[in-house]
């Protein structure tokens, strides 16, 4: 899961100042998603940067942001979605990554937008 700690920027704030490389510190979650790095209070409070910036250094994983009084439910390898806000789940299916200076891109990232009730696959 990701901490919130900018590794280059010591004082915290709840989102991160741009999309960097070696900024992002992460730590074992609880491990019930083992292909997916999970973010809190998402939609809430802006946390879009500390999540792209995850998928774009680990492409295989998808990035998924749960917002404030939401959760998934899981079941095998679906999610469904409830409580009372959103959840964004973040991929770079082509496993693309730009680095200049520093400074992270990529092209083609996907973004998905579920709402309380709704389905995915965690695939």
């Amino acid at each position: 899961m990701i901490t919130g700690t900018e590794l280059k920027y010591p004082d915290y704030k709840p989102t991160f100042r741009s999309l960097e490389a070696d900024n992002l510190e992460l730590k074992e979650g609880l491990g019930l998603i083992s292909n997916a790095i999970v973010d809190q209070h998402f939609v809430w409070r802006s946390r879009h940067n500390r999540l792209l910036t995850a998928i774009l250094e680990y492409p295989d994983i998808l990035g998924i942001g749960i917002d404030e009084a939401t959760a998934l439910l899981l079941k095998g390898d679906s999610a469904e979605v409830i409580g009372l806000s959103q959840v964004m789940v973040y991929s770079n299916p082509t496993g693309s990554i730009k680095n200049v200076n520093g400074k992270l891109g990529a092209n083609g990232l996907r973004l998905d937008v579920y709402l309380p009730g709704e389905k995915f696959s965690l695939k």
